[in-house]
């Protein structure tokens, strides 16, 4: 059977198969590790995009050949089935930065001026010709929900087995809202930041790691005991040779949707800042609109730890220095001005 098009259902670890459903009939497909290299197509693309692509339900096209009691695919492309126009888009980074054309998001995002103040207008409400107020497209993005659950849920188990089941597992939310990699590169002013792939809001391991390595330092906790999660330098550690911390840190994602929401800062004196030039009354307050990450987001932070006798002491501070800097010093950009600021989840 030759250009066999299905749908991908799930993978068998064991096996290292598709669950295919083809021709009204469920029926396994065999695609070796090779032939998806081939097509340039890897495991994280695959589970996160062929249940329901960003243009379209998204299917696998084979040629395929039957071995005994299973088929085998022995080479593979992408098959895409347009969405109609009622349906929402899944992936919000896409649709944020690279918008489907003709649409009006792609139009002022390729169009000759500036982009400048159209974040606002794709999440403000807006007034069509009938005067009727509505909202872009973008105000009304829906998250899916299943599928947030399923990548928690396969990174949860990743990190159990790359710690051997050693983790610090804590849930936090935003006390009000949260903004991370607001000076990265993006084509608005502001950024937030989104997964490369996944297109959701995260927090970087390197995020968490930081803000609770300047807590330690800050509380003056034992040397030892950084060195022992973070690691040293060659400068910095007691035996002047680079130290390897102990620790690992894993991105913390969301397990339910994230609440995204528009904020804006509003610089009175912005060729002050800009220019250089003396702050006077006269200068034009300049709004900047960017995104945030609101209260009700539940993000899971995992920590692997070692496998040693200190571990059990270990879990139980480090989990207590976590809630600590996390709830009094704040994650993210504008922590001074309330933003970042988490809350423990109790279950």
């Amino acid at each position: 059977m030759n250009n066999l098009k299905f749908k991908i259902n799930s993978f068998d670890e064991n096996r290292s198969a598709w669950l295919v459903e083809a021709d009204g009939q469920r029926r396994e497909v065999f695609v070796p590790a090779e032939v998806l290299k081939k097509a340039f197509i890897t495991r994280a693309w695959l589970d996160r995009t062929l249940f329901n692509c960003a243009v379209g339900h998204c299917f696998l096209e084979a040629d395929v050949e039957q071995r005994g009691n299973r088929w085998q695919a022995t080479k593979v492309w992408l098959s895409l089935e347009k969405n109609s126009s009622n349906e929402v888009f899944k992936n919000f980074g896409l649709e944020l930065n690279k918008p489907r054309k003709g649409t009006q998001a792609f139009a002022d995002l390729t169009g000759l001026e500036k982009v400048t103040g159209k974040l606002s207008k794709r999440f403000l409400e807006i007034e069509n010709p009938n005067k009727s107020k509505s909202k872009p497209d973008l105000c009304n993005f829906r998250f899916d929900n299943d599928f947030l659950e399923k990548l928690a849920a396969r990174h949860l188990k990743n990190a159990n087995a790359l710690t051997h089941n050693n983790l610090i597992q804590t849930d936090f939310t935003p006390d009000w809202r949260m903004v991370t990699g607001m000076g990265e590169a993006s084509v608005y002013e502001t950024n937030l930041t989104l997964h490369h792939v996944y297109g959701v809001p995260y927090i970087p391991a390197s995020s968490i790691k930081g803000v609770l390595r300047h807590y330690l330092t800050e509380i003056s906790a034992d040397k030892k005991i950084i060195e022992q999660v973070f690691g040293n330098g060659d400068e910095e550690s007691e035996t002047a040779k680079p130290v390897r911390g102990q620790c690992t840190f894993f991105d913390a994602f969301p397990t339910k949707a994230p609440r995204v929401e528009l904020d804006v800062m509003t610089p009175h004196y912005p060729k002050y800042y800009g220019e250089g030039q003396p702050p006077a009354d006269w200068q034009s307050p300049n709004p900047i609109h960017f995104l945030t990450v609101g209260h009700g987001t539940p993000f899971r932070f995992l920590i692997g730890l070692p496998n040693d006798a200190t571990s059990n002491d270990l879990k139980s501070n480090l989990g207590n220095w976590l809630k600590e800097a996390l709830t009094s010093r704040g994650l993210g950009a504008k922590t001074a001005v309330g933003y970042g600021y988490m809350k423990a989840i109790k279950h």
